[in-house]
């Protein structure tokens, strides 16, 4: 499913001084986020590859552990000698575990391999992805700072803005820009929750406050 959105920001983990943990959000153009989608897709290959070869290495150790159990349980009992062989035709015919041993020692060193190519080009595509966009915010809500900080510099209130993460081709948030503005995301006991913004130094009033449609939007109707 493609996600439409009029702009796209990247946000990335920054530690900001007494700030602690905030968010480095920056704006990426159309030419910009056209050039990112070649090292997003590398890097999304390489995870998937981890990802099988991880699921194989899963498969080899329980085919050792189920061969054990199966010719354990044939024996009758758990014996010191119940993995040597037996002059028993069932237990001579159940496959023993060393049988799978080969294959999960090369699983294993298949994980190992793709951890490295996908380190590797991580470490490369992610280089070239950060060089990418202007930053505009450094924020705990990068999102919504970034949509007040846009439309600071003119951006139209009913303009979508969208957000993902740096080496991510996934949309993780998206809104209108009026909307986006008028909200801050507050996380805390009772969860994560939507409250007005207040700007630094002026008093909270309340909690969750509902989001209002531009001025534009209520003109036209």
């Amino acid at each position: 499913m493609t996600v439409k959105f009029d702009r796209l920001i990247e946000v990335e983990r920054r530690t900001s001084g007494g700030l602690g943990l905030t968010w480095s959000a920056r704006v990426l153009s159309e030419e910009e986020i056209a050039a990112s989608s070649a090292p997003v897709a590398r890097i999304a290959a390489a995870a998937a590859a981890v990802s099988d070869a991880r699921a194989r290495l899963a498969a080899a150790r329980a085919a050792v552990q189920e061969a054990g159990v199966r010719r354990m349980a044939r024996r009758g009992a758990m014996r010191p000698d119940a993995w040597r062989s037996s002059d028993d035709p069932l237990v001579d015919a159940t496959p023993r575990p060393e049988t799978f041993h080969e294959a999960q020692a090369a699983a294993a060193v298949a994980l190992e391999e793709a951890g490295a190519v996908f380190d590797a080009v991580r470490l490369v595509e992610m280089a070239f992805l950060r060089s990418l966009g202007r930053e505009v915010v450094r924020s705990r809500n990068p999102l919504c700072a970034a949509a007040r900080k846009l439309i600071a510099e003119g951006a139209d209130l009913c303009e979508v803005l969208a957000m993902r993460h740096v080496g991510s081709g996934v949309v993780a948030m998206t809104g209108p820009m009026g909307a986006l503005a008028e909200i801050s995301i507050h996380e805390g006991d009772r969860g994560i929750r939507r409250v007005k913004f207040v700007p630094f130094g002026e008093r909270a009033v309340g909690a969750s406050a509902p989001i209002t449609r531009p001025a534009s939007d209520v003109a036209e109707d």
